[in-house]
């Protein structure tokens, strides 16, 4: 099953003159607060509102595209155009446009007891929220993503940064699926505070819609300085490591050493934590300083293990199977901290670990495998648990191969999840008290008969799209959304 698209974002209800008319409604005026958009030629249209009747008459006019310059309220339409109401009630009524209509944005009013409504937009741009790198903020050359709807035609959507004193910065987006527009922003971006309007290059100069404000700092990246792992063991580690990616070879505990490259890395305000190719055991947990980033050689070079015994499975021998006898305690959290990401290597994790990764603010995870070792000796009387990652704030998940047994990866608030695939128990993403994230290009696989996308809780304005989903069991599986819990989302 595949989803193209699916959004959800919050939804004010209150009556807006969005369509700068000169004339006046009369206190009894019937009110529009809802019309469903976007729509085409030949689709019918449903208002929302109130004091309709059940005799009332609805005119649309298009307004004229031109060159959508700068923002501009527009002057009193003309050309009218009566349409036939399909259905009536005292609170919503529906019509359709013309067959033979061209796409474009269209000023809509309701007119009932010789009291006319003020006018809405119909295909207008309705942004919802923005996200930039930086969650609610942005640095000159990040990037900027408005999401909502109508947002993108075809037709040459722009997005326009107006700061508080001087010119305004007018950027056009790749072409979107209506629902987001995307931005790389200038390199020269001056620091300060911004009012963000779109346009979908329909309407004019009337049609621009403010999207919201957000600040632009000043990029302060982490220090790079890089601290090797291997200096704790000295000249010939780096030989030696990279010998146990051999078959059979055994995982030397290299928790000292890694300990000591991240007390280095404290000291700086920072850095590079690097592990060279080999296969390191780790016993406890780690604690990963701010503006940290723990980078292997590459994706299959450099593997973190916590596992016990042999690494491997020796042909059909009983050697290297999982000896409940023999594993260790394993600690509650295995890495944690703020600030920090992991990048270009592979997780080994226990298997009776319970949270993974935990991240305050400002955790990265690029290109990072993850499994769990001995996973096949589950019990399976019982529904495997674990959590892969608790992303907190401002994370960005992108590009990684991510086995879990229970749940995969729990966003906060501003979080980026893209191109990744995540096979999980019950759930690979839920999304039940996330906000402001965007999960798009993943592959979800279930592993477990019965798994769910959890849309339920406080979860709101969440930007799902082009994710593929399986259920890798094929007898009575499902893969569903789920909205219920105590708080639907909004």
């Amino acid at each position: 099953m595949k989803w193209r698209c699916c959004v959800v974002g919050s939804v004010v209800l209150s009556a807006v003159a969005t369509y700068g008319f000169a004339n006046r409604v009369a206190a009894a005026a019937p009110q529009v607060f809802w019309a469903s958009d976007p729509v085409r030629a030949g689709e019918t249209v449903l208002l929302q509102g109130s004091d309709f009747g059940t005799a009332a008459m609805v005119e649309i006019v298009r307004l004229a595209d031109g060159l959508p310059r700068e923002p501009s309220a527009a002057k009193e339409a003309l050309g009218w155009t009566r349409v036939p109401v399909l259905q009536a009630g005292d609170d919503s009524l529906k019509f359709a446009l013309a067959a033979d209509v061209s796409m474009g944005v269209f000023a809509c009013r309701v007119t009932a007891q010789g009291a006319t409504s003020s006018p809405v937009l119909l295909n207008a741009p309705d942004p919802w929220w923005l996200q930039g790198n930086g969650g609610p903020a942005v640095t000159p050359g990040g990037w900027l993503r408005v999401l909502g709807k109508s947002l993108d035609f075809g037709r040459g959507s722009l997005v326009r940064l107006a700061p508080q004193q001087g010119t305004a910065v007018v950027l056009k987006p790749p072409a979107g699926d209506g629902y987001s527009l995307g931005v790389v922003l200038p390199e020269d971006l001056k620091p300060g505070n911004y009012t963000v309007a779109v346009h979908n290059g329909l309407g004019g100069s009337a049609a621009w819609r403010e999207a919201g404000t957000l600040q632009a700092k000043v990029a302060h990246p982490w220090p790079s300085d890089v601290f090797n792992v291997l200096d704790f063991y000295g000249p010939e580690a780096a030989a030696a490591m990279r010998k146990t990616l051999n078959k059979y070879s055994p995982v030397p505990d290299r928790t000292e050493g890694i300990r000591a490259a991240l007390k280095k890395a404290q000291a700086n305000g920072g850095g590079v934590v690097y592990f060279p190719a080999g296969r390191y055991g780790i016993c406890g947990d780690l604690a990963i300083p701010p503006r940290t980033m723990l980078r292997g050689e590459g994706t299959g070079l450099a593997v973190l293990w916590w596992g016990t015994g042999r690494f491997n499975l020796d042909g059909g021998s009983d050697e290297g199977l999982d000896d409940a006898k023999a594993r260790r305690e394993v600690p509650g959290t295995l890495m944690h901290g703020t600030e920090f990401g992991l990048e270009n290597m592979s997780l080994y994790l226990p298997l009776d670990f319970r949270t993974a990764i935990s991240g305050g603010e400002r955790l990265s995870l690029r290109r990072v495998r993850v499994r769990v070792d001995h996973l096949w000796a589950l019990d399976g009387r019982k529904r495997p648990e674990g959590l892969v990652a608790r992303l907190g704030n401002h994370a960005e998940v992108t590009d990684c191969d991510i086995l879990a047994k229970g749940e995969g990866l729990v966003p906060g608030r501003y979080c980026l999840i893209a191109r990744n695939r995540v096979m999980a128990g019950k759930t690979n993403c839920p999304l039940g008290g996330a906000q402001q994230a965007i999960v798009e290009d993943n592959q979800f696989v279930s592993l477990y008969p019965t798994a769910y996308q959890n849309i339920a809780g406080s979860g709101r304005n969440l930007y799902y799209a082009r994710n593929r989903h399986e259920a890798l069991q094929v007898h009575q599986a499902d893969y569903s959304f789920t909205f219920d819990a105590g708080g639907g989302p909004s």
